[in-house]
């Protein structure tokens, strides 16, 4: 299973960076549930996964995604960020 390297916004380096394994057939959906086991992030919260300025689409195949943008695990990060979902 290919690992990607992944940062969330709003922590320190140390603490929002982490290496993933994400299924090669894994769509951005299934990649957010296990980035979103990974950071303990609250089902309360709404996440997105960035890469390059590009939001990742949740049905899109997340490998399929990051080969046509050219991802390099060996420098390449991809962004978290995480908001609180509206509501009453």
């Amino acid at each position: 299973m290919p690992e990607y390297t992944f940062r969330m916004m709003g922590l320190p380096p140390k603490q929002g960076t982490k290496k993933i394994a994400i299924p090669a057939k894994a769509t951005c959906g299934d990649a957010k549930k296990l980035v979103r086991r990974q950071y303990k992030i609250s089902d309360r919260l709404v996440i997105q996964l960035v890469f390059k300025g590009h939001p990742i689409r949740d049905r899109e195949v997340f490998s399929k995604f990051l080969d046509k943008m050219k991802y390099n695990a060996k420098k390449d990060t991809i962004t978290v960020i995480s908001q609180q979902a509206g509501g009453r």
